[in-house]
């Protein structure tokens, strides 16, 4: 499937299931407050279409709104979201998919000596660390003395 297509879809689904749930609660609103305004007797009627609803060819204003506001929104929406999404991949032009090269995976035997490589360096390290804090300096071997060049508090 084509990659604009599937952002369409992935996008376009939910804002229109969003907007016509918002136009299903704004119809509602709608309809109490129309029927609040009526003193409580729903006699605002609208024609709709062509085709009559009742006999004198009107329908209850709420009953109208609740059928064609949640898909007009959702319509809407749907269709912004495609708009967008045309423009983006336009304006963004398209890009050739550049497979990635596969990186180079070392094998077992690669890894084996590297790691065996780090284990020897490391063991030499320690082994080097532990011989310089076991060693101890001649007997009478002197102190090595400050020379007057460095600053010094204590003079010899």
């Amino acid at each position: 499937m084509h990659p604009v297509l599937v952002r369409i879809l992935k996008q376009g689904i939910p804002v229109a299931l969003i907007l016509a749930a918002l136009g299903y609660l704004m119809a509602e609103a709608a309809g109490m407050f129309f029927s609040m305004q009526a003193g409580g007797d729903s006699s605002i009627r609208v024609t709709v279409g062509d085709a009559p609803a009742t006999a004198d060819g009107s329908e209850d204003l709420t009953r109208s709104l609740q059928r064609r506001l949640p898909f007009t929104l959702a319509g809407w929406g749907f269709g912004l979201v495609v708009v967008v999404e045309l423009l983006l991949s336009v304006l963004r032009g398209r890009k050739p998919a550049v497979p990635s090269a596969p990186k180079a995976v070392p094998t077992e035997d690669e890894t084996e000596k590297l790691l065996n490589q780090l284990l020897q360096q490391a063991d030499a390290a320690e082994a080097g660390r532990a011989k310089a804090a076991t060693d101890t300096p001649p007997p009478g071997a002197p102190c090595p003395v400050p020379s007057a060049s460095e600053n010094s508090p204590v003079n010899n």
